[in-house]
């Protein structure tokens, strides 16, 4: 059996904040035998500019436009995809206190990831830690996860034993520290981009100037689209309660 592995880096946005109309799940997907030099493209770029800490979009300025659009050189020009799902959350059907409650959060996190699943395709899935997190729920997400590679690959699932397929298409799903992550970080970097336009928030010249660069670089006027289901490359799914 000849897989294509993958790593998966994932995170979120705006989840738990009441002021925000839309939250997002993001992952910044890469071919596995790349990550290393895919690495050292990103750092070599952040030691070009010289900004060493956590790459984070709420850190956004004019000073560091430069080496934000080199980043996203380096992501264009790259075997890199990204794909996050945009969810309203007055669809959602909750009330303001169940809102912020982990189940809906882990759905859209399956949601989001089973987008980026392929036949044939091994699975690497690293989480932006969550502070609090009910350790159940990754155990619950790995779960469906392996369901739905399970429907991908029928022949591979008659095949092997459980915790052998499992260790074959979904070998590792792991909470990580973001600022030990550069992936992840580039992740938050892009979902942030995507967050800061559909919430309706302009106030940062910085952050609009950031998007419009990324909006040229997709050939669309600016943000406000959602792409086809299995789009590559950048994939910005905006969610309805019927295609869940």
């Amino acid at each position: 059996m000849h897989l294509k592995y993958h790593n998966i880096y994932c995170d979120e946005s705006s989840y738990s904040n009441p002021l925000q109309q839309y939250f997002l799940i993001g992952s910044l997907i890469i071919p596995r035998d790349q990550k290393q030099f895919l690495q050292d493209r990103l750092k070599k770029v952040r030691r070009k500019f010289g900004f060493m800490p956590e790459l984070k979009w709420q850190n956004v300025t004019d000073a560091k436009l430069p080496y934000l659009n080199a980043l996203l050189q380096v992501f264009f020009t790259s075997e890199m995809d990204f794909r996050t799902i945009i969810v309203n959350k007055a669809k959602l059907g909750l009330g303001s206190r169940k809102a912020v409650e982990e189940l809906p959060f882990y759905k859209f996190y399956y949601l989001a990831i089973r987008g980026t699943f392929q036949p044939e395709s091994g699975y690497y899935l690293f989480l932006d830690q969550r502070v609090n997190s009910d350790e159940n729920r990754i155990s619950q997400l790995r779960s469906y996860l392996l369901d739905a590679l399970r429907k991908m690959n029928p022949l591979h699932s008659q095949d092997l034993q459980a915790v052998e397929f499992a260790q074959t298409f979904l070998p590792q799903i792991q909470p990580v520290n973001s600022q030990e992550v550069v992936f992840i970080q580039l992740t938050d970097l892009l979902m942030g981009a995507v967050g800061y336009y559909w919430n309706g928030l302009r106030g940062s010249p910085a952050k609009m100037k950031f998007i419009q660069n990324l909006a040229e670089r997709l050939n669309l006027p600016d943000l406000g689209f959602s792409s086809k289901l299995y789009d590559k490359k950048w994939n910005q799914f905006v969610w309805q309660p019927d295609s869940a």
